[in-house]
């Protein structure tokens, strides 16, 4: 009997999991400072810094460590290499859009950063956003405003690649495979007690 309320407790935490992993959705990650915000949806983490050009190699690895290398530079709706972003009010603000990655791109680096860079005009205020991307990851939605002060709006998206691409990626469970197997083993258990 106690195996039966074992395994009644799993299913039942199963079943919370499936549901809870069938309405999760991704939230967007924001930062900036009091004059300018931006957020991009599906990422890790994001810094936003004072740089004064367009991000590059050297800016990178004094951010982030490592070896970096830009493998998508889009400064308007286009695709570039691994990389494709469309959007409204590019070169103002607000600017939204949407952003895309081949799937290659994970094939070939095992972490990857979309960094935004945004016009000058107040020398106290980020001029750039970078976000950790989710590993796996292929597309998202990005958003930019100035809140205060002078400059303009959004210039340019970069993604960025580092580290070798595991050999084989591990698979994660569907969350209605999971709902199949617990309802599987509720009705076995519902049919060993019966009998």
């Amino acid at each position: 009997m106690a195996f039966l309320l074992s395994l009644r407790a799993l299913v039942l935490t199963g079943f919370v999991f499936c549901i809870t992993s069938l309405s999760a959705s991704a939230s967007p990650v924001t930062c900036g400072d009091s004059f300018r915000q931006a957020s991009l949806d599906d990422a890790l983490s994001c810094t936003a810094h004072r740089i004064g050009h367009t991000m590059q190699r050297g800016d990178m690895a004094a951010i982030f460590g490592g070896i970096w290398t830009i493998v998508g530079d889009i400064g308007s709706n286009t695709t570039n290499n691994f990389l494709t972003a469309s959007g409204s009010n590019w070169g103002g603000s607000p600017a939204s859009g949407t952003w895309g990655i081949s799937a290659n791109f994970w094939s070939t680096y095992s972490f990857g950063i979309l960094t935004m860079h945004v016009g000058g005009g107040n020398t106290n205020a980020v001029d750039s956003f970078e976000w950790k991307l989710t590993p796996g990851d292929l597309q998202g939605t990005f958003d930019y405003v100035r809140l205060a002060g002078n400059g303009v709006g959004l210039s340019n998206l970069q993604l960025w690649g580092s580290g070798t691409a595991s050999s084989a990626p591990v698979p994660e469970s569907s969350p209605l495979f999971l709902l199949f197997v617990g309802l599987t083993a509720l009705g076995a258990a519902r049919y060993i007690t019966k009998r």
